[in-house]
């Protein structure tokens, strides 16, 4: 009996360890697996977190690339004005070098103001300066035959630069070429009509202010339109300053020609003076020799012709005897024009 007992509780004790083992081995697994997926969530995330930082890493690549390339460009473009300051101060040092030459010709003679030409030297810092800043026109030596044939065209004809107490001046003449029919041309159905020319002389004087040119006064003078355009001639041809009522303020000269004849007749000239911010002219015309002189034309005059002889406008006629005497000067200095063998 005592045997029966003892093998019943040691069967007993070793069903319950064996209960116990089991369920230990089971919340030890539970446990296991638990911690698992805990370690797998975590990878998961620290899986996302890198992808994130990689392509967070990667954007910021691509902007620092951009960044350099961006750099790169304003480097270029600092160099670029860079070289375009050289440029501005090379052009301003070439045309201070040309105005303090000017300063010594006049120091030679303080009496007259000394001036000289642009026109005949395209290629100068000063001429650059002006072009394509102030005005648009082509090189005179470049306007081609197709251009003059255009509807329109300018061209630059007088550039004058002189020097007046520690002040540089130029003076510009920008001629203005428009083709126009003629109004009393009565064309037939189809037919373009009659063209000619209508010309402005467009001026300028310019005032230097911090090494540039700059518009002090404008003003132009419109001539006869012409509508024998294979005969036509328009052109400046004279130039002068002066001081001749001792103001300190320089006095412009300057005689424009024009012809529009099919035959051999005068051609006509404007003495103007644009003097105190207003422009005086006298009208006049050149001799032939052995053809005819001012005798001539005065008789043609008398019979009706459209010429005149040393004709002042009512803005010169307010002038003092001085002035006049000067614009008759120079239409005598002028008086057989540009285009005879004889000047």
């Amino acid at each position: 009996m005592r045997l029966i007992l003892i093998t019943s509780m040691v069967l007993f004790y070793g069903m319950s360890y064996s209960q116990n083992k089991k369920e230990q081995i089971e919340a030890l697994n539970f446990s296991l697996d638990s911690l698992i997926k805990v370690h797998l969530i975590t990878i998961s995330k620290y899986t996302d977190t890198l992808y994130f930082v990689r392509g967070e890493n990667s954007k910021l690549n691509t902007i620092s690339n951009k960044q350099n390339v961006e750099i790169e460009s304003l480097k270029l473009q600092s160099k670029n004005l860079q070289d375009n300051l050289n440029k501005i101060n090379s052009d301003k040092s070439e045309i201070q070098k040309e105005l303090d030459d000017i300063k010594t010709i006049q120091a030679k003679n303080t009496e007259e103001i000394h001036y000289y030409s642009l026109v005949v030297n395209n290629d100068n810092g000063i001429l650059n300066s002006i072009k394509g800043k102030i005005f648009n026109y082509p090189e005179k030596t470049t306007l081609s035959e197709q251009a003059r044939n255009s509807k329109s065209y300018s061209e630059l004809k007088e550039c004058r630069l002189w020097k007046k107490d520690s002040v540089s001046y130029a003076f510009v003449i920008v001629k203005d070429t428009k083709k126009i029919p003629n109004p009393d041309f009565h064309a037939g159905e189809g037919d373009l009509g009659e063209i000619g020319n209508e010309v402005t002389f467009n001026c300028y004087l310019l005032k230097m202010i911090d090494s540039e040119f700059h518009i002090e006064k404008k003003w132009n003078n419109t001539l006869e339109n012409c509508f024998l355009t294979a005969e036509s001639q328009d052109n400046n041809i004279d130039f002068h300053l002066t001081d001749l009522n001792k103001d300190n303020k320089p006095e412009i000269w300057y005689v424009l020609e024009s012809f529009c004849s099919l035959g051999v007749e005068p051609y006509k000239i404007q003495i103007c003076l644009f003097n105190n911010s207003t422009l005086n002219t006298m009208e006049s015309v050149t001799n032939w020799p052995e053809m005819f002189t001012d005798d001539d034309i005065q008789e043609w005059i008398k019979d009706g012709s459209k010429y005149a002889i040393n004709k002042f406008d009512p803005n010169f006629e307010k002038l003092s005897q001085e002035f006049k005497l000067y614009a008759i000067g120079l239409r005598n200095k002028n008086l057989y024009g540009s285009s005879y063998f004889w000047r």
